[in-house]
């Protein structure tokens, strides 16, 4: 059975997914899934997914975001740094604007309002927080990976 590895980012259709097989280097296959299941569903049965948005919310967040921002942000240096923070884990699931306005002001989980790129991706991030909760023998399969710093 051959084995595949998978780079995986969101995009408008739903993910964008690239396997490569690592039983045979050269065979790269790149599709787009409606939902991250479908990932983990696909015929290649990828081992290792490495997903390009923010896995494990927090319930507070710092001024930088989680760790893994911060260094990949230290690592590329200010000039390229493109690295938003994440957002805690009641604002990444907050129903509204009011409701993450209130959350960053009157709670205190966070000491920034989440940029409009960011919020965007709040809709990604519930689906892989919500499948690696439902699923938690998934965390050894799926990694966040920051891959501006391969560039």
């Amino acid at each position: 059975m051959a084995r595949w590895v998978a780079g995986v980012d969101g995009c408008k259709g739903g993910w964008i997914v690239a396997l490569r097989n690592l039983d045979a280097p050269g065979r790269i296959t790149v599709g787009v899934e409606p939902d991250i299941g479908a990932v983990l569903r696909r015929p290649e049965e990828p081992r290792v997914v490495a997903i390009d948005m923010p896995i494990g919310l927090p319930r507070r967040v710092g001024q930088g975001g989680q760790r893994a921002e911060q260094e990949v942000r230290r690592i590329l240096g200010p000039k390229r740094a493109s690295v938003f923070p994440t957002s805690a884990r009641d604002v990444v699931y907050a129903q509204t604007w009011d409701d993450v306005v209130r959350l960053v002001r009157e709670a205190g989980v966070q000491p920034f309002l989440p940029s409009p790129l960011g919020r965007a991706l709040f809709p990604k991030i519930r689906q892989i927080d919500q499948v690696l909760r439902d699923r938690p023998e998934l965390r050894g399969r799926i990694f966040e990976v920051h891959p501006e710093i391969a560039f």
